[in-house]
């Protein structure tokens, strides 16, 4: 096979869920004899190099672009950007039955602008603790030590060693300070210290420098549903004849709080009102929500922002989680009402208003690693050519789909035909990628996702009420169960038995 004719399926196999392996399955099935898998490493590793080149050059160049329009805005510092980070563990749990420490074995951190709204990834790090080249030497007998211990060596730190996010924050703000720029806002969720990692980075190309972190409405939104549910409310204060009926109305309460929470923001931030009024009026509307779920209205028209206080017009109405439990009013003692205000001053507080004053998330970041497991798989261990898929994923989301295989086509030198067929086809896969990605984003279409989501739930409590039949499954039902024997007490621990003294 000529060279040129070797490189285009490796362009393609860094951007699927398949390897060398299935790729030579894939050609046999159809009737084509697959080259040697040898062959194939090699080539896979030549067009990686090239490729990870390719997205390097492709995120700074589109740093450069931020820059310039930040200097059409008239920023004082346009080289002063607002970002979004996220952490994508090849895992989907931290801690495992078989493995000591982190499970996971990989991880990759992402950096997204927040300066447009088309939000491209302007930095990427994987800390990657994989190496087969060393694990196999250390299994021939060899002392030989990961990272860096052999040639070749793909790990990037030590096994034993847990994955870090702070550091790998320092590393991807590290290469954003060799282009000349700086991080001023970092919005990145609750679980990882990212964020400081960046700050680090900052200060050590301008000693003075701030990072704010900013925090995630929507993850800020999940972790306060966690607590919702754990929170120790009265029981029966919420609906139901059965304990499980009213653990499910504290359920869909807590749900409720999460929407509820997020329309104020979404309607304050839609009326385009001032961060200072904002964050004034916080106080009012905490207590007229507090107040709404008791069943008291008389507040919220003036303060409530969702609700008017009606009969036309009231939160239950506008709820779609309130009425399959018929929750209409709930009867809060002071001490659960001093629970709910202070779980809900998480996204109901001045102080909660200043974290989300820009209304950023970390939603492309999210986007971003749902691409990642396209080509890297979290059920896969992909040791030497994650690197390569995980830079050829961000060229995709960046640059669409036709125009990144383009790209990386032309860098190894096997461009496609001008107005050949194959040119033709990846032309309508690009158009077909783009109108399902706004088609996605229509409000309609959001709409009409809600509604089917809202119907599903409403057929699940309808069945579930008429059926009163449970699930089968029980983890460990008909393994068999240890005798263990109770500790008998003796008889001189008990005061009756004990000899009187004379």
């Amino acid at each position: 096979m000529h060279c040129t004719m070797r490189y285009p399926p490796q362009v393609a196999l860094q951007d699927m869920p398949i390897g060398n392996t299935k790729a030579r399955l894939l050609m046999t099935t159809i009737g084509v004899p697959p080259p040697a898998r040898s062959g194939m490493e090699t080539t896979a590793n030549i067009v990686g190099e090239k490729i990870i080149e390719l997205n390097k050059h492709d995120m700074n160049d589109r740093l450069k672009t931020l820059e310039e329009v930040q200097k059409l805005r008239g920023y004082r510092q346009p080289n002063a950007i607002s970002t979004q980070l996220d952490t994508r563990y090849n895992t989907n749990c931290i801690v495992s039955r078989h493995k000591f420490g982190q499970a996971a074995s990989q991880a990759v951190t992402i950096v997204a602008e927040n300066v447009t709204e088309q939000h491209e990834v302007v930095g990427m790090v994987l800390a990657n603790k994989l190496c087969w080249t060393g694990a196999w030497l250390r299994n021939k007998g060899f002392d030989v030590t990961c990272p860096g211990g052999h040639e070749n060596c793909t790990a990037t730190m030590a096994a034993p060693v847990p994955i870090n996010e702070q550091q790998m924050g320092y590393e991807v703000g590290k290469n954003i300070c060799l282009q000349n720029f700086l991080i001023n806002y970092a919005t990145t969720d609750g679980d990882g210290r990212s964020a400081a990692g960046i700050q680090e980075a900052m200060r050590e190309m301008e000693p003075l420098w701030e990072t704010e972190r900013l925090d995630d409405p929507t993850h800020l939104g999940q972790g306060m549903f966690r607590h919702l549910m754990k929170a120790q409310f009265d029981i029966n204060i919420f609906p139901g004849d059965t304990t499980e009926e009213k653990q499910e109305s504290k359920k869909l309460f807590s749900l409720d709080c999460k929407d509820r929470c997020q329309l104020i923001y979404n309607t304050l931030f839609s009326n385009q009102t001032s961060i200072t009024e904002f964050g004034k009026k916080m106080p009012s509307i905490l207590e007229a929500t507090l107040d709404c779920y008791s069943g008291f209205c008389r507040d919220c028209k003036k303060y409530s922002v969702v609700c008017a206080g009606t009969r036309e017009d009231n939160w239950y109405k506008k709820s779609r989680y309130l009425f399959p439990m018929n929750i209409t009013c709930l009867e809060f003692s002071a001490n659960d009402r001093e629970l709910l205000r202070e779980i809900l001053k998480m996204k109901l507080s001045q102080e909660a208003v200043k974290r989300m004053r820009f209304n950023t998330s970390t939603q492309k970041c999210e986007s971003v690693n749902r691409a990642l497991s396209v080509s890297l798989p979290k059920n896969v261990n992909c040791s030497r050519t994650a690197l390569v898929r995980a830079h050829s994923a961000i060229l995709r989301v960046n640059a669409g789909a036709d125009n990144s295989i383009h790209r990386k086509l032309e860098v190894v030198g096997a461009c496609l035909g001008k107005g050949s067929h194959a040119a033709k086809a990846l032309k309508q896969i690009g158009k077909q990628a783009w109108y399902h990605k706004k088609y996605s984003q229509r409000k309609l279409v959001k709409q009409r996702k809600a509604r089917a989501k809202t119907r599903q739930m409403l057929e699940f409590y309808r069945v579930k009420k008429e059926r009163k039949s449970k699930s089968d499954y029980k983890k460990g039902q008909l393994d068999p169960k240890p005798q263990f024997r109770k500790k008998l007490r003796k008889r001189e621990d008990h005061a009756y038995d004990r000899e009187k003294p004379n």
